[in-house]
């Protein structure tokens, strides 16, 4: 239940002898838990790894089945797989079997000195940024593997300016969002990694400039041919 979640995460602080403080509130759809402190920065992670595990956790020990096997009885959350997948910033949903929910299951979401929010931010940033550098150099744009969360922030943010769109490609942690121009259109490709990438724009144009030179070298040298035939 909620009050083993809020347990869980202050023992662990606790153990790893942190300097932060956990409460937990209700948040819509979900509880809400908030880390401050001065060191609960340690809590993060890279682009929020460790904090999305901590929550992965948090989550399990939420929902966790008691002694007769039934599930903690909360109210069951209806929202749709992709507002959960925003409000939680779990790569997938992690109480979810089977693609679906279990009766009883209690949401919590993680937070740090409010990291959500201010990660928030910093992507909308970058999809503008990089939008940007999609119109003005007409070549799509790949970004680095994200989480569900957040390829919905980017994705919802390009939304916003004309003529350009975004794709996701790739598969579990290589998942990736490419921004385009709806005009160019994209040209990516699987490498030996199963990784996508884009092709340059600029690099395919001029390969293709140098095979309409080369064609029109061997017509002009097999119209003088001719000609050379028609004199004798």
């Amino acid at each position: 239940n909620e009050n083993n979640a809020l347990s869980f995460i202050k023992t662990i602080i606790n153990d790893m002898d942190i300097n932060a403080e956990a409460e937990m509130s209700d948040g819509e759809n979900a509880k809400l838990i908030k880390i401050t402190g001065k060191d609960s920065g340690l809590l993060i992670g890279h682009h929020g790894a460790t904090l999305d595990a901590l929550q992965y956790l948090v989550n399990l020990v939420a929902n966790k089945k008691n002694n007769s096997g039934e599930e903690n009885n909360n109210e069951e959350n209806e929202n749709s797989e992709e507002n959960e997948e925003y409000n939680s910033g779990l790569k997938t949903q992690i109480t979810e079997i089977g693609g679906k929910k279990e009766k009883g299951y209690m949401r919590v979401l993680l937070d740090v000195e409010d990291y959500r929010a201010k990660r928030e931010e910093t992507l909308r940033m970058l999809a503008r940024r990089m939008a940007a550098k999609v119109q003005k150099y007409k070549n799509s744009v790949t970004l680095e593997p994200m989480n569900p969360y957040e390829r919905r922030i980017i994705h919802s943010e390009i939304q916003k300016i004309p003529g350009i769109t975004t794709t996701s490609v790739g598969i579990d942690n290589e998942r990736r969002i490419i921004i385009y121009s709806e005009d160019e259109g994209i040209n990516y490709y699987k490498n030996s990694k199963n990784r996508y990438r884009t092709q340059n724009y600029r690099g395919r144009n001029n390969k293709e400039k140098d095979d309409n030179k080369n064609i029109s070298a061997e017509d002009e040298k097999k119209s003088t041919e001719i000609e050379e035939m028609n004199k004798k």
